[in-house]
């Protein structure tokens, strides 16, 4: 499965909407609180199966779901 739509999907799940796209604010569309965020980086990790950086786990490096995306696609 492409690792953009894994990752759309596992912030679906970790945050309970349905209407995610890479567009999509984390903050403003999405509502995406630090503990929010908390989660997201959880399902992602499980979902990829990799880890966030300790540095990077910090939810204003991310404004979109566009974001989260480019950041595994260049690891």
């Amino acid at each position: 499965m492409e690792k953009q739509i894994v990752i759309i999907e596992a912030i679906k799940r970790a945050i309970g909407k349905e209407n995610v796209s890479s567009d999509s604010v984390l903050i403003d569309d999405l509502g995406v609180d630090s503990m929010g965020f908390i989660r997201i980086v959880v399902e992602v990790e499980k979902s990829l199966e990799t880890q966030f950086g300790d540095d990077d786990i910090v939810l204003n490096l991310y404004p979109t779901v566009q974001d989260l995306i480019n950041y595994f696609e260049n690891r």
